[in-house]
């Protein structure tokens, strides 16, 4: 169940803001764990996944995206990390193919040996993937 209501622009929570659906009304949802943390993409692959095997059997797949801004806009890149099944459903994929993501983001957080600075970097750990049969972005392409 979803708990929605609306609130009229200028209120509350306008909608002029780029968040809303164009009608002047903002919904509010209630809060759900699962779609905290929940994302989806849908750009080209940079490259061919990198495969880990792991002793445990475990595998693990690393790629990244590109997702379009438009035509003459430079794309996002996004770093993608596929565990196991996930993993082995990319495995054969190739640089340049369109897929669609859907995951949660997560921060790594660690130690430059170099500088001794703090680095971060967000990733998308991906629990479904998806191939794109057509250009679904209205011809921009995928980056």
């Amino acid at each position: 169940l979803v708990a929605c209501r609306s609130y009229q622009q200028g209120t509350m929570f306008p909608s002029d803001t780029g968040a809303g659906s164009g009608s002047g009304m903002i919904q509010e949802v209630e809060w759900q764990k699962e779609n905290a943390n929940a994302v989806t993409l849908i750009g080209n692959l940079g490259r061919e996944p990198e495969m880990k095997y792991l002793e445990d059997g475990k595998v693990i797949a690393n790629v990244s995206i590109a997702v379009s801004r438009g035509r003459n806009a430079a794309p996002h890149w996004f770093d993608l990390d596929f565990w196991n099944d996930e993993a082995r459903q990319v495995e054969s994929l190739v640089k340049g193919q369109q897929i669609q993501v859907t995951g949660r983001l997560t921060q790594n957080t660690w130690k430059d040996k170099m500088t001794g600075q703090t680095r971060e970097k967000v990733r998308v750990v991906v629990s479904s993937v998806a191939l794109v049969t057509s250009n679904a972005m209205g011809g921009m392409g995928g980056g």
